[in-house]
Order: C-alpha cells, then sequence, then structure tokens
C-alpha cells in the first residue's frame, strides 16, 4: 500500500458510503410499497438496482482499469450522488403520485 494512512480513511469512507447506498436502496423499496404497490413492485427495485453490476461489470472493468483510478473515483461518486438526489426530488415534486 502505497500510503496506509490514506487507505485507511478511503476504506473508512467507502464503508460508510456503501451502507448508507444500501439503506438508500432498501428506503426506495419501502417508498415503492407504501405507494401502494406490489411485493413484485418491490422486490424489481432490487433486481434493477443491482443488474447493472451483473451485466456491465465484466466488461467494463477491463476498459477502467487504465484509467486515473482518482479521476474515475471523483466521477462516479460525484454521479451517484447525483442519481440518488434526484429520486427524493422526484417524488418530492410529485412525479411518483398517481
Amino acid at each position: 500500500m502505497i500510503n496506509k494512512k490514506w487507505f485507511v480513511l478511503y476504506f473508512i469512507s467507502n464503508t460508510f458510503s456503501r451502507f448508507g447506498e444500501n439503506i438508500y436502496t432498501l428506503a426506495l423499496a419501502f417508498i415503492v410499497l407504501e405507494k401502494g404497490e406490489s411485493i413484485t413492485t418491490f422486490a424489481s427495485v432490487f433486481a434493477v438496482e443491482y443488474l447493472p453490476y451483473i451485466i456491465i461489470g465484466p466488461f467494463i472493468g477491463n476498459l477502467l482499469d487504465n484509467m486515473n483510478r482518482r479521476l474515475l473515483l471523483v466521477l462516479s461518486d460525484s454521479l451517484r450522488f447525483v442519481i440518488l438526489l434526484i429520486i427524493p426530488l422526484l417524488d418530492i415534486f410529485g412525479f411518483f403520485s398517481y
């Protein structure tokens, strides 16, 4: 490891980030269930959440290995933040209301 201090900080921050992301996925599924959808729709939220990892993951890994990892980390976390922010805003503004 290049610098143990930075690795520990990254590991801790990534752990909190992943924990928050999983809580968000669970909360989103319960929002769908609360809106009166079926249990099938509830389960499909989890399927849609993990489908990109299964389909794209094996192919894009080789491509991303050749990129600047720090830039990739910042861009991917920023994009994830924006996407995770959009869904509650759509619910607040009534996009998911019937």
